[in-house]
């Protein structure tokens, strides 16, 4: 991880940066520094509101933080001659910090929760539970309070390896990757392609001024990055010549299409504690979710959050929650909402993007157009939406949880559809990007949705799930058949204030209901 070897070897012992959040035991780092050896560790009672967020469809985690800054102490202040506490380190500028406003401001954060005076519980343990980071600043802003007895310092941040990415210009291009000892002169455009996986390998290594790629990947012993997957794509590409690093990225990915059977889309991600990136499709992260066999949780489910209701048990339908795996782990209070909403699919979405989708391109070897309908028909991708995403990868009733795709006339018989076109006529699999997968990344995104106000636990991460349950037994519903059940988190805000609570937003997707619930779809 970035930074954090130069931070630890300056602070030495966890034990200065104990605090006591919502009840819970953590190391909580805020520290700002900079190239001019600025370096000023963030009090815990100056802080107003840390916010982290993180979104399942961004690499990177972004987020602010606000502090109390009364006549702009955190400018101002400086030591004195008699201030004997910092004197191990004569070259660091404790103190005030001066704002450079370059990309070169940074911000340490970490956060490890502990056991009483135990502050090194093991890596293995803070990788799920801990987190750590150093982000980039990149605005500043200065905020009154309405009783004007208070003044705070707001700072916008992102990861510092987006910034990296961002203002670099690697002239990247696709024959970089695959066979450099050949002269390009001597390949044609076929020649040219390289997978797609390789590809954002070598942004992220070339673009991070990595040396070697075990700084940002993780690899087995057999030397195979682990959580990184093979594309199906092969890609020929040269950026433009405006483009950076964060650009090149950006445009390998929204062309990626998974090597693993079920050749759908993929998410980049970080792992915020080790620093290393990871690429996993959505029909890889679900297989992770359920063990039916067991009707045990998988890898991915972290965790059941329930939720609280009147409780009829009085009723003979009444019945105990069984919508999640059994042994599904749960936090007590942690794992209880404080407050929810739940959503149905939004009909004008639906109407607009889970639809048929008709690929044009033009094949410059056959000399064609081409308009590509088949895989990309709603019918058959919602079988292939119930194979990846539903069957087998959730629980439902009788072990035959049905996918939430409503499909009326109008969509069978394509009077709704929408027309898409792909650059890469000579590609059949990059075409995927615009037909099937499209259609299945709509289908996932617009499907039934919750979110959800929770007492804050640093494991919560998107690409993860969760179960939602009632804390009591229920009468049998419809709504329940729909709304209970297994989410994958699309994105969590952990939010730390300054009166030491911990919170989470979390926004979770559903994929299913529990059943079929028997709508009516043979009309208009």
């Amino acid at each position: 991880m970035r930074f954090n070897k130069t931070i630890d070897s300056i602070f030495t012992e966890d034990s200065g940066f104990t605090a006591r959040i919502d009840q819970q035991n953590y190391i909580f780092k805020t520290i700002f520094f900079n190239p001019d050896d600025n370096l000023v560790p963030l009090p815990q009672q100056s802080l107003k509101t840390l916010i982290v967020e993180d979104n399942i469809f961004e690499p990177f985690n972004k987020g602010s933080i606000i502090f109390k800054n009364n006549q702009n102490a955190f400018e101002r202040f400086t030591l004195t001659s008699q201030d004997t506490e910092f004197q191990s380190n004569k070259e660091t500028k404790f103190g005030s910090y001066n704002y450079r406003g370059d990309g070169r401001d940074l911000l340490y954060l970490e956060i490890k929760p502990t056991e009483g005076d135990d502050t090194k519980m093991g890596d293995d343990f803070y990788e799920v539970f801990g987190y750590r980071n150093t982000f980039c600043i990149y605005d500043e802003e200065n905020v009154i309070e309405a009783d004007k007895d208070n003044t705070y310092k707001k700072y916008d941040f992102y990861d510092f390896d987006e910034q990296l990415l961002k203002e670099k210009t690697l002239f990247f291009s696709s024959v970089k990757v695959g066979t450099p000892d050949i002269d390009t002169i001597l390949k044609n455009n076929k020649d040219r392609e390289v997978n797609t996986s390789d590809c954002i390998r070598t942004i992220l290594k070339d673009g991070l001024f990595q040396q070697s790629e075990s700084e940002i990947f993780e690899f087995d012993g057999d030397e195979n990055i682990v959580n990184f997957e093979n594309g199906l794509t092969n890609i020929f590409y040269t950026s433009p010549p405006n483009s950076s690093a964060y650009d090149d990225l950006k445009y390998i990915l929204k062309n990626h299409v998974s090597g693993q059977p079920g050749y759908d889309f993929s998410f980049l991600k970080k792992n915020y504690f080790t620093g290393k990136f990871y690429l996993e499709s959505l029909s890889e992260i679900y297989k992770k979710a359920f063990n039916q066999d067991s009707n045990s949780p998988g890898e991915y489910l972290l965790e059941q959050i329930t939720i609280t209701n009147a409780g009829d048990t009085s009723n003979d339908l009444s019945q105990s929650p069984d919508k999640s795996p059994l042994n599904t782990p749960g936090f007590g209070e942690k794992s209880t909402a404080i407050n929810y909403k739940f959503f149905n699919t939004s009909a004008l979405v639906n109407t607009k993007s889970v639809n048929s989708k008709a690929v044009h391109s033009y094949d410059h070897t056959k000399k064609q157009f081409q308009v590509e309908t088949f895989k990309s028909n709603i019918e058959n991708a919602k079988e292939t939406f119930d194979s990846l995403y539903v069957d087998g990868r959730v629980k439902g009733k009788d072990n035959n949880p049905y996918p939430n795709i409503i499909l009326n006339n109008s969509k069978v018989q394509n009077f709704n559809y929408e027309n898409t076109f792909s650059l890469y006529g000579e590609n059949e699999n990059i075409r995927l990007t615009q037909g099937i997968n499209k259609l299945l990344k709509s289908a996932f995104l617009t499907n039934i949705g919750v979110e959800i106000f929770i007492k804050g636990q640093m494991f919560r991460k998107s690409g993860k799930f969760f179960t939602l349950d009632r804390a009591e037994r229920y009468p049998d519903n419809m709504l329940d058949k729909k709304m209970l059940g297994t989410y994958l988190i699309l994105s969590v805000e952990h939010i730390i204030n300054g009166d030491n609570t911990y919170l989470n937003k979390i926004i979770g997707v559903k994929t299913y209901t529990y059943e079929d619930l028997k709508f009516t779809q043979n009309v208009l």
